[in-house]
């Protein structure tokens, strides 16, 4: 396979991803119980590919800044897109996308002052510097259990969505599992973006001196 489309095969993954989510979001919407069924699938199947589009960069070593910020937007978007989108038909309170997205503004704000002075998110170059930032929000461990995490949440309730319009027992029992690991995943999401602010606060304040 051609170099150049290996290269540039994480940012197809993004786009591609950002393409889907929009389609998982239509059959939200649908109130048709097998349409629900299938976007928990394709909600496996974003985050999969979000975790393959990381595998193939640092295996071919195309990490970029550029493909840092697309990875972060990327990600953004699908997460944004279908917290608000479980809002829209109540299936989480609406406070649920309103502290994630508050929580990503401010969070890619301190990103993209640290970006201007060379440093990246994640990788070899984050603007993290506490053992403890580091380890929450740039450690693989915590990428995956928050990804992990948020798969579960989005999964379950659109599970949740096709047993409670197939009438399913079980219905209820999903419901709850679905939103204890909302709550885990939002105060998760909150927790790691303290720490995004604090250093890069501590950034600023340097830069500053």
């Amino acid at each position: 396979m051609n170099k150049k489309i290996l290269l540039n095969f994480p940012n197809a993954v993004t786009f591609f991803r950002v393409v889907l989510v929009f389609i998982v979001v239509y059959f939200l919407f649908s109130q048709n119980a097998k349409l629900y069924l299938y976007s928990s699938m394709l909600i496996f199947a974003l985050i999969l590919l979000d975790w393959i589009d990381g595998i193939v960069a640092r295996g071919l070593g195309s990490s970029t800044e550029f493909g840092s910020v697309i990875d972060i937007v990327g990600d953004r978007i699908v997460e944004n897109a279908l917290w608000i989108a479980f809002a829209f038909i109540q299936s989480v309170p609406i406070w649920v996308p309103f502290v994630v997205i508050a929580r990503g503004f401010i969070a890619d704000g301190f990103r993209s002052y640290a970006l201007s002075k060379g440093k990246t998110a994640f990788g070899k170059k984050t603007m993290m510097k506490g053992s403890i930032g580091v380890f929450f929000v740039s450690s693989r461990f915590s990428r995956a259990l928050y990804g992990i995490a948020k798969t579960a949440a989005f999964m379950l309730l659109a599970l949740h969505l096709y047993f409670k319009s197939m009438n399913y027992a079980s219905a209820g029992f999903l419901g709850m599992a679905a939103f204890g690991f909302v709550l885990f995943t939002v105060a998760f999401c909150v927790l790691r973006g303290i720490f995004v602010v604090y250093d890069g606060f501590m950034l600023f304040r340097t830069e500053k001196v």
